[in-house]
């Protein structure tokens, strides 16, 4: 495990996700050969690398809060710290989508004002995706799903962390099977699936996200108490581990049935990419792969917004005769994410993570020692 206060090789592979996922959604519809095809069609499995690497720094960072006896003060001490982590851009990029809608710029299943209103409610209490009604943001559906993970991380870290390997492994098979599952699960609930998109589940049917959410969120778990161990370390300073792993993962992504495996793949990667003992791990360690791992959640949260600009930059490419319009649709709406990302982290994201902080340790004024390892400060 790398030293120190935050573990930078998977803020930069935190970054390189948001990115992925961004130009899987600015790029559909562009022609790829098979394989290119199939990779950009993958580039919704960054929300699966998301989930498992919140549960990795989430262990990293609460686990020795909740070991043993822990106190009702501790539990709402954690739960404030992600609220004031996640809430704040969250309810920026709600009330955003929400303004979207009521101008027509995005497209919502509302019959009535008053389902309008609750549907509202829901998205700014994160509990739209337990099987209710969808986002309004589109993105959002992932932190609905994560916040209930984050109302039962004492409970899901007994077997995962507090108890003998042997249980663990267990739990992370039972986890296994659960994302191994979801495809035919997807099917009873009346969604289509696709070859390349098993695992895309979004919809709030049955609660699907957030199992999806807590298996994956889960497996995050039982990475970092690999990655803790004495054979964990040697994979992730070993020179080669990491290469090869990353470049199975990348394979595998181009492979049109392989999202289940190589969700198991992303465990392997956060466990290898845990020291910057490493190639990858230290390319993942450089400005560019950290800057977009500051933004890494704005740019998440806020990309598909920006789906009418998209559109319109398209259709006016069309209309100009120009090749490839798509491109010109891309092109425009990554920079405008890039743009406002960078905005948002600086006068949302960050300063009201400390002002809420300072908030919630006033009202919670409980004496909790607090190590290094609490502050993930990019991640937590």
């Amino acid at each position: 495990m790398a030293a120190g206060p935050e573990i930078r090789p998977l803020t930069g592979l935190r970054g390189i996700a948001a990115l992925y996922v961004m130009a899987y959604h600015y790029t559909i519809g562009l022609g790829y050969s098979s394989p290119a095809a199939t990779l950009m069609s993958h580039g919704y499995l960054a929300v699966d690398l998301f989930f498992c690497l919140s549960g990795f720094v989430m262990a990293m960072s609460y686990a020795h809060m909740f070991e043993g006896t822990w106190t009702r003060a501790e539990y709402f001490r954690f739960i404030g710290r992600r609220i004031a982590r996640i809430y704040p851009l969250y309810l920026v990029a709600t009330l955003a989508a929400f303004a979207l809608v009521l101008a027509g710029g995005l497209d919502a299943p509302v019959t009535s004002p008053l389902t309008l209103a609750r549907n509202l409610l829901l998205n700014l209490t994160m509990t739209q995706t337990w099987g209710f009604v969808d986002s309004f943001d589109g993105a959002a559906w992932s932190l609905s799903a994560e916040w209930a993970a984050y109302l039962i991380f004492p409970i899901l870290l007994v077997p995962a962390l507090q108890r003998r390997p042997s249980v663990a492994s267990l739990t992370a098979g039972a986890c296994m099977a659960i994302v191994a599952l979801l495809p035919a699960l997807k099917g009873l609930a009346g969604d289509r699936t696709e070859a390349h998109a098993l695992l895309d589940i979004f919809e709030p049917n049955l609660a699907l996200p957030v199992l999806r959410c807590i298996a994956e969120f889960t497996l995050g778990l039982v990475a970092y108490r690999i990655a803790s161990t004495r054979a964990g370390s040697v994979l992730s300073h070993n020179r080669w581990a990491a290469p090869a792993v990353l470049t199975l993962t990348i394979a595998m992504l181009m492979l049109a049935d392989a999202d289940a495996a190589i969700v198991m793949m992303f465990v392997a990667c956060l466990v290898a990419l845990s020291s910057e003992s490493n190639a990858p791990a230290r390319w993942l360690s450089s400005p560019l792969p950290q800057l977009a791992g500051r933004l890494s959640y704005g740019i998440y949260l806020i990309h598909l917004l920006f789906g009418g600009l998209v559109s319109a930059t398209h259709a006016r490419a069309q209309a100009f005769g120009l090749t490839h319009p798509h491109t010109y649709g891309a092109v425009a709406g990554i920079l405008a994410t890039l743009i406002a990302s960078w905005l948002l982290h600086a006068n949302v994201e960050v300063p009201a993570r400390r002002a809420l902080r300072h908030l919630f340790d006033r009202w919670n004024s409980t004496d909790l020692t607090v190590g290094s390892s609490v502050h993930a400060r990019t991640l937590d």
